[in-house]
This record gives structure tokens, C-alpha cells and sequence, in this order.
């Protein structure tokens, strides 16, 4: 499963994303970042002309198995965190990587953060991640 294929599920990060009417619209945005930064297929005309405006890149040459590291210069108010605690999600517990370590061997998924607060807010996320659908909140062991 891929990452925008768990923010549009209801038993994983849907109920952690949906807006009072139970719509994920507002985070399309995300989703295409998502996408390029996954190198998942981005096809709606309209997505293809955002990523040409924001990022000055022809979508077409973007690369198709997706970046190691991504940069989002984005404003305050803008969804980064609640991103940041689903792509920690994601990465954590569906992203297939656990195959990726030795017998023994512990993963881990940073979230590096500017400030203790902030990183407070982004692991204060990912708990509501856990807590927002009944498949989800029993799976936490200890924190």
C-alpha cells in the first residue's frame, strides 16, 4: 500500500486527515507532494500545473522511483507537521522496509524537528494517528 492510498483509507490515516465532513480534499495539495516525493503517478491536469508552479520542474522528468529527501518551503498553517507524522507513519508501519533489516535489529524513523516543541506536536500527531481508527489504537505497545 502506498501513502496515498493509506491517507484515503478509513481504517488508517483518513480519520486522522478528514476535514468536519469527513473529506480529505483540503490535503490534495499533500497528496501530490506525496506522489513526487514517492514517485507515484501524478495524471489530473490541474496536479501536473502545481508541481510545475511550485516547483519549476517539467512533472514529466521528475523520477519515477521518487526522492530519498524532499524539501517543502511552505508557510505556517500549512499541514507540515500533521505531514511529517504521517510520512513517520507510513514509513513505520506500511512502507514494506522492515524486510530491509537484519534479524535483531530494531527500526527506527526519525522525525528531526527545529525545537522540542515542535517535535512534541509532530509525536502528539502521530499518537492521534493510533488513536483515530479502532484497527490502529490497539497496536501500541508502549510509548
Amino acid at each position: 500500500m502506498n501513502i496515498v492510498k493509506a491517507k484515503k483509507d478509513a481504517n488508517l490515516l483518513k480519520p486522522f486527515f478528514a476535514d468536519g465532513d469527513g473529506s480529505i480534499d483540503s490535503w490534495r495539495r499533500w497528496e501530490v507532494f506525496d506522489r513526487c516525493s514517492y514517485g507515484l503517478p501524478v495524471k489530473k491536469p490541474a496536479n501536473l500545473e502545481l508541481i510545475r508552479r511550485c516547483t519549476g520542474r517539467d512533472p514529466a522528468k521528475l523520477h519515477a522511483e521518487g526522492y530519498p529527501t524532499t524539501l517543502a518551503i511552505v508557510g505556517r498553517r500549512s499541514g507540515k507537521s500533521k505531514e511529517a507524522a504521517a510520512m513517520a507513519f507510513y514509513e513505520a508501519c506500511l512502507s514494506g522496509k522492515e524486510k530491509l533489516l537484519s534479524r535483531g535489529e530494531i527500526g527506527m524513523v526519525p522525525v528531526i524537528s527545529p525545537t522540542k516543541l515542535q517535535s512534541q506536536i509532530v509525536k502528539s500527531y502521530i499518537r492521534a494517528i493510533f488513536e483515530s481508527t479502532p484497527m490502529l489504537q490497539n497496536e501500541v505497545v508502549e510509548e
